[in-house]
């Protein structure tokens, strides 16, 4: 048996979320040991470990070498309604970007382990070498105002969070580490308890993850909607925490902290337990926060005592209502600004104003005008203050809307979504997908958020993005047109959130081939965020990248050229900077722009640098990654590089189809790709059979009228010829022209190139007419 304690320090990782206190021993064996290999990662060490499984130290060791901490879940013991949602949320984890939140790089499934029958579900996040905030503050003796100052990047990393609607439910000084970056503390958030957050137990309730000691009434159980967990929560948590910095102490009696169910009736003060404290421990208190006993006193009492007490709140309702407004109190005080959680009189109004004009109010008492004008001034910023509280409150209301919505959305993705997966609500007890889960779920949502058109266009959006990522298109299209008309009418239709649905109707378009109202929608809603949000916006350089791509497919080579090099000037897409990745996609898109001009070399360093940033961003296998590889693979065999670009599109289908399956449109793309390869080596056999399985993917994937499936004909016709089986190739050309017709404009280099094939292939059956009707067309493009 390995003995685990959580109270280590220094370079570590927190452990998976569990009922255990941060003292609390743990008897339990691991399923890992140092230097043993775990897929692609070599274990270190044990970090930690909890109900659902363990977290170890590791380093991955291809397509990079990095330090991670490796999540492990214990398979066996995930539930079908756990698993899916380990999916969903694991992915939601997966899309968190932010300097304050460990970055989640990988989420896969290993082989079975040590006599394991299924599949081990793992995680790999950022490893964060640093120390818990606490004793980071303490060690470099912050002031009060230095740790509220590093707090405040804490709350930015939570509001993320909970705006990509996930809670934490562990907030802890363990689970908050600092590091040094640059010179400069970075606190990062770790550990959000992908599966503990959804485990129930036997009857049905949530088990109480979390830590006691930071946990709040509603999840220790302590009230009747217990089970009903939302964003209030961890500011309930972030509360506690911040109480400790301040104050060395926790809110409670010392007998309170073994008995969870007694905190309600023994929360204090901040100025009370300092009150309570030795002489020898209040000093130690002082000086690491470089301050004398009475200093320290004066400096919780007041403003950051409301704070504290509204954070802390047992009726969540009272509290700051989203991690946002806790900040902004705290910059309040920091500006010597009325804070909105301590009652409001003139006299501290004026007093605060005094206090920030200083410099001020020392000159203007050296005569009686100067006094009468500083009175004056004090007026009119006394008015100010009241204009601006008139103007917080309007915030904050909006601020509560928002976190209603925020929080409803996560509660149907949570309960009402989540609940589809429970196999005891299936006939044959089958396993549950998250497609069974996300058709089931729609079946009333209208019914069950009518009157809220806010949170079901959210919701519908994240359907509708769900199904387009599952190809499910014919089920994506009516909830992204939905969602955005839900979305218009609620936050206005230029609204960020609007724009973005507008956005993903037109790359749902894009995969159906409706390329004319795909068009129409992305100039419009380019037009507009570029006026509503400016050119250097993130949603404007979006819509501009998705023109581009759109130019490459509708051939509209030298516009889409333009587009995507003017784009990659703009200042936020530099090196470096948090809206690289956007800038990576667009280069991705213009090497193929490049290519199609012959130019390519620098198609090939464009490609390149996707493949390299995306590999150490997302990994290897990341299906990002592996499009930027399609994308090479393509380069290469119009290069003739034909042996590199076959081995390359092997491994793409491997990692589509360990992804994904067989049956999703990448792998049939991907097939179709190596197909054409094998004929131009001269495999005639090879490419036929793997145009055959290609055409079956397509099939099931899009049905008989797809793009997929007209590209797919038209590519394994030209092989047919290639093998002189002429007839059986016509049928290919007819159709995949019959398919283009719809949707490709005649212009466009794939139409061509099967329309050629075809006028071929009647030449040779002497069916002079027809080829000829071909020739007028293709020297009515000439013309």
């Amino acid at each position: 048996m390995t003995k685990l304690t959580n109270t280590g320090t220094g370079a570590t990782q927190a452990t998976l979320s569990s009922s255990s206190t941060d003292s609390e021993a743990i008897d339990y064996t691991a399923q890992l040991v140092a230097g043993q290999r775990f897929e692609r990662f070599l274990i270190r060490k044990l970090l930690g470990a909890g109900g659902m499984g363990e977290v170890y130290w590791a380093e991955q060791q291809q397509p990079l070498v990095r330090d991670v901490a490796l999540k492990i879940l214990k398979a066996p013991e995930l539930s079908a309604r756990d698993r899916v949602f380990f999916d969903v949320e694991s992915q939601t984890l997966a899309r968190m970007r932010h300097p304050n939140v460990a970055q989640v790089l990988e989420v896969g499934e290993a082989s079975a382990l040590n006599g394991a029958s299924s599949g081990i579900p793992y995680i790999a996040m950022e490893f964060v070498d640093g120390v818990r905030i606490h004793e980071y503050c303490d060690n470099q003796r912050l002031d009060i105002n230095a740790r509220l100052r590093l707090f405040l990047d804490v709350l930015k990393g939570v509001q993320h969070a909970h705006q990509k609607g996930v809670i934490h439910r562990d907030l802890k000084p363990g689970n908050i580490l600092v590091a040094t970056v640059d010179a400069q503390a970075l606190p990062k958030l770790i550990d959000f308890g992908i599966a503990t957050s959804a485990h129930k137990s036997a009857d049905g309730m949530r088990d109480h993850a979390g830590t006691p000691d930071y946990m709040s009434p509603e999840q220790s159980g302590l009230i009747a909607d217990a089970a009903h967990i939302d964003t209030r929560s961890d500011i309930y948590s972030l509360g506690v925490v911040l109480y400790e910095l301040l104050t060395g102490a926790l809110p409670y009696e010392s007998s309170a902290r073994a008995l969870p169910g007694t905190l309600t009736k023994t929360i204090r003060r901040a100025e009370l337990v300092l009150d309570s404290m030795t002489a020898g421990d209040i000093s130690e208190v002082a000086l690491t926060r470089q301050l004398s006993v009475e200093a320290l006193k004066r400096a919780v009492r007041g403003d950051l005592s409301f704070i504290l007490w509204r954070a802390i709140q047992p009726d969540r309702n009272k509290r700051y209502e989203s991690a946002d407004a806790f900040a902004a109190d705290i910059h309040r005080y920091l500006n010597n600004e009325m804070v909105q959680a301590a009652p409001y009189s003139k006299g501290k109004a004026f007093t605060k104003w005094v206090r920030r004009n200083q410099l001020a109010v020392a000159l203007g008492s050296m005569t009686v005008a100067a006094v009468i004008g500083g009175i004056s001034v004090g007026v009119h910023e006394y008015q100010r203050a009241q204009t601006e509280r008139d103007a917080a409150n309007v915030a904050r209301a909006q601020a509560e809307q928002e976190k209603r919505a925020s929080d409803a959305v996560a509660d149907f993705m949570t309960e009402d979504l989540l609940a589809q997966s429970d196999v005891n609500s299936s006939g044959d007890g089958a396993k549950i997908t998250v497609l069974d889960a996300v058709r089931r779920a729609n079946s009333d949502l209208g019914t069950r958020l009518a009157g809220q058109p806010g949170v079901e266009g959210r919701v519908r959006y994240t359907l509708g993005v769900t199904l387009k990522n599952l190809t499910e298109f014919a089920d994506a299209e009516p909830q992204l047109r939905s969602a955005y008309a839900l979305l218009s009418a609620s936050y206005g239709k230029d609204s960020e959130r609007a724009l973005q649905a507008y956005n993903e109707l037109g790359q749902l378009l894009l995969r159906m081939s409706q390329f004319d109202e795909c068009k129409v929608i992305w100039q419009d809603g380019y037009q507009r965020s570029l006026k509503a949000f400016g050119p250097d916006a993130a949603l404007t350089l979006n819509y501009v990248s998705q023109l581009a791509v759109l130019a490459w497919q509708m051939q509209d080579i030298d516009e889409g050229i333009a587009l995507s090099e003017a784009a990659l000037k703009s200042p936020t897409l530099k090196k470096g900077g948090d809206n690289y990745n956007r800038a990576v996609l667009i280069l991705n898109n213009l090497g193929r722009l490049y290519r199609l001009k012959n130019r390519f070399a620098e198609a090939e360093q464009a490609h390149l640098t996707a493949i390299a940033y995306r590999e150490q961003e997302f990994g290897k296998s990341a299906f990002a990654t592996l499009e930027a590889v399609n994308d090479l693979a393509g380069l290469y065999r119009q290069m003739k590089r034909l042996d590199e670009s076959a081995a390359m599109y092997t491994n793409i289908i491997a990692g589509y189809r360990a992804s994904f399956g067989n049956n999703h449109a990448s792998t049939g793309t991907a097939l179709n790709n190596l197909a054409r390869v094998l004929a131009d080596q001269g495999k005639i056999d090879q490419s036929l059979a793997t145009f055959a399985e290609a055409h079956a993917v397509a099939l099931a994937v899009g049905g008989a009228d797809s793009y997929l499936t007209a590209a797919i004909d038209s590519n394994w016709g030209k092989s047919l010829v290639l093998n002189r089986q002429h007839a059986e190739a016509m049928p290919r050309f007819q159709n995949a022209e019959r398919l283009f017709a719809k949707q490709l404009p005649l212009k466009h280099r794939q139409r061509i190139d099967n329309l050629k094939a075809l006028e071929t292939v009647y030449r040779h059956f002497d069916r002079t007419a027809e080829a000829d009707l071909i020739a007028g067309q293709l020297n009515s493009i000439a013309d």
